[in-house]
């Protein structure tokens, strides 16, 4: 009995050493609860932009280009304020251009408008008042020289100037400008288009296609001349002229000279040892005329076995004179005086004898 009470002891410890094993290993039912810090709170802040100050980031944007146009050089020389052009360059707000050397140039304004400039040809400052999408607008002023010009955007306008005063505006397409700095004579052809003349503002003369106006000082302007050579040809003749200025008096200019005598002085000539202050020469003067200009004047003498050729000085717009001689064989002195124009066209005088006589007594 005893036994039993010792054996059912021994079983209340073991079940209550067993219970607590349990307990301690299972762990209660309720979750366990860990400190956790709380999550930063957002800012209410604007967030800062990248700093300008790392250009790898963000690059700086490039300059804007504010050329109107370019200058390209095709022959030498070509400059631009003075710099001498190598290829093609930007153009810009009052940039001047010059040709020189038998050079020629290009300018060329988007494709809009574009001018053949021939040699010996200044511009002063060139400028534009269009802004992009709209229609062309060049103001130019020419003080010498001249140029073809193709103006081919709808609606654009070009105005040049020259040193006569009046203005050239032009409307379109094929057209020339050129000014005679000698004679202070602008001339405006048109081949195809609209071209204005105004003075003050006002328009005061309209060149109509297919011909040339001229423009003298003041503003006045010429009946129209019948355009008869192509844009083409006048470029081509300017190259061999080297001179728009040259070019156009040779394409324009259809007759020869006129020449007219003034006087010959003395009208024998004396020579030999008893007149040794005779310098046996006699003064030729003579006036010509051409429609456009004369290129030069030559008069050609011979005597005996003497025989020279010698070119006439020009003393003002028409006249021009030379000293014929010395002879040192008397007979009878032939001269025949011969003026050319630009055009290639050339007359001459019949022969014009003069005595000259021996003063030995």
């Amino acid at each position: 009995m005893k036994t039993n009470k010792i054996t059912i002891v021994v079983l209340l410890l073991v079940v209550l050493t067993f219970s607590v094993v349990l307990a301690g290993c299972g762990g209660s039912d309720e979750p366990e609860t860990r400190r956790t810090d709380p999550p930063p709170a957002a800012s209410t802040d604007d967030p800062e932009p990248p700093s300008s100050d790392t250009p790898e980031d963000e690059p700086a944007d490039a300059p804007e280009d504010t050329s109107i146009g370019t200058i390209e050089r095709v022959t030498d020389v070509v400059q631009q304020n003075e710099d001498t052009v190598q290829q093609t360059n930007p153009l810009f707000q009052d940039d001047e251009v010059r040709i020189t050397d038998g050079g020629e140039g290009l300018l060329d304004f988007g494709g809009e408008l574009i001018l053949h400039m021939f040699n010996d040809t200044q511009t002063g400052g060139v400028r534009t008042d269009s802004a992009p999408g709209t229609p062309l607008d060049i103001q130019l002023v020419l003080e010498g020289g001249g140029f073809t010009g193709q103006l081919i955007e709808p609606g654009s306008r070009a105005e040049f100037q020259t040193p006569n005063e009046a203005s050239i505006i032009v409307h379109g397409t094929d057209f020339c400008i050129v000014y005679d700095e000698e004679n202070d004579i602008t001339s405006v052809g048109n081949w195809d288009g609209e071209i204005d003349i105004e003075l003050d503002g006002v328009v005061i003369e309209q060149v109509q296609p297919g011909t040339i106006i001229e423009i003298y000082h003041g503003g006045e302007c010429s009946d129209p001349i019948l355009l008869d050579f192509s844009m083409r040809e006048f470029e081509q003749r300017a190259r061999d002229e080297e001179s728009p200025v040259l070019a156009l008096w040779a394409l324009m200019d259809e007759y020869p000279p006129e020449i007219e005598i003034l006087d010959i002085e003395p009208h024998e000539i004396w020579i030999g040892k008893y007149c040794p202050d005779n310098p046996g020469t006699t003064q030729l003067t003579v006036e010509v005329f051409d429609d456009i200009a004369v290129k030069e004047v030559y008069a050609t003498w011979w005597i005996g076995d003497q025989h020279e050729e010698v070119l006439m000085e020009q003393v003002d717009d028409f006249t021009f004179t030379a000293t014929i001689g010395p002879v040192t064989e008397t007979g009878e002195l032939s001269i025949i005086v011969v003026a050319e124009d630009y055009a290639g066209n050339f007359t001459e005088t019949k022969t014009i004898n003069i005595l000259v006589r021996s003063c030995l007594g």
